[in-house]
């Protein structure tokens, strides 16, 4: 583990070059090295995709996705891919009342771009600091669950996506099923299908890269509580939970649908042109329906 002193792996991002350019080439003089730069939200989560970074500094008024945005898609980022990035806003006003906000939503340092370089650089290494030890607790998080695990069958994993199987994920759809008539609740199951645009590689395998990309955009605009597997070869599921007093919503589907290509655009360049099958099953929990019987009405559906 790098200790605190050192300098960190960082992305500044910024709309206006002059000012990210500036920026990078005043912390090269103070010792940072590695320095990527964004001109966008949207960039910003693709090159995290492709390398993290320790820290992330941000413009809080970038257009299209603004740093507020930003750091609440890095927060789920982190929360699916089971990491810590600092994050560090910087703003051109002295005195800004998203500051309160910006800390809620989990931004780590906040900055004026008037500042010296001493403040800023001590600010980044703040938030480094602030990243190492998150990252160091969640590594001991993951060896303590290993070690009480011991001999209990490990959850498998699909290799290429990284979620839990068709198998898996029946057996929690029963359980929630039950847990659902037992506290009068609701839930809804989504069964997607994708399919490749190219007539030479529709109804293959998709590529392990398309499927890592996908899996990650549905996990970043799903709920903590919802569950998603990889079903078939192009196919996932999610399980949806709703409490007593919430309904399902019909444009759920075309939200979902929506935020995957939006998300899947930011994290890779889109090399394979997709569409999206989506359907869902969803009503009361109680008609004693089976998760066989829900997968099977969905399956006949696809």
């Amino acid at each position: 583990m790098k200790s605190n002193k050192e300098k960190p792996s960082l992305i500044v991002a910024d709309d206006l070059q002059f000012s990210r350019e500036m920026i990078k080439s005043s912390l090269l003089k103070s010792g940072f090295k590695s320095i990527r730069t964004a001109d966008s939200g949207q960039q910003t989560i693709k090159l995290l995709s492709e390398e993290h970074a320790e820290v992330v500094l941000a413009d809080f008024w970038m257009p299209g996705m603004n740093g507020l945005e930003l750091t609440r898609l890095i927060r789920r980022w982190d929360e699916y891919t089971d990491r810590y990035t600092g994050i560090v806003l910087l703003t051109g006003e002295e005195i800004d009342t998203s500051i309160k906000v910006a800390f809620e939503q989990g931004v780590d340092e906040f900055v004026t771009k008037s500042a010296h370089l001493p403040e800023l650089a001590a600010r980044i290494q703040g938030a480094a600091r602030i990243a190492r030890m998150q990252n160091q607790l969640r590594s001991q998080r993951r060896q303590l669950g290993k070690m009480l695990q011991g001999s209990k069958p490990q959850m498998l994993k699909d290799e290429q996506s990284g979620l839990i199987d068709r198998i898996q994920f029946i057996e929690h759809l029963d359980r929630s099923i039950q847990q659902n008539i037992a506290r009068a609740g609701k839930l809804a199951v989504c069964l997607i299908q994708v399919d490749s645009l190219s007539k030479e590689t529709a109804k293959k395998e998709l590529p392990g890269k398309v499927l890592r990309s996908i899996s990650t955009s549905l996990q970043l605009v799903l709920r903590p509580l919802d569950i998603i597997c990889r079903f078939n070869q192009n196919s996932f599921a999610i399980c949806f939970n709703f409490p007593e007093k919430e309904t399902f919503d019909p444009g759920l589907s075309d939200r979902l649908q929506h935020a995957v290509f939006q998300q899947y655009r930011y994290i890779s360049k889109p090399e394979t042109e997709l569409t999206l099958n989506i359907n869902f099953w969803h009503e009361k929990l109680n008609q004693g329906h089976s998760a066989e019987q829900i997968i099977t009405y969905l399956e006949q559906l696809s």
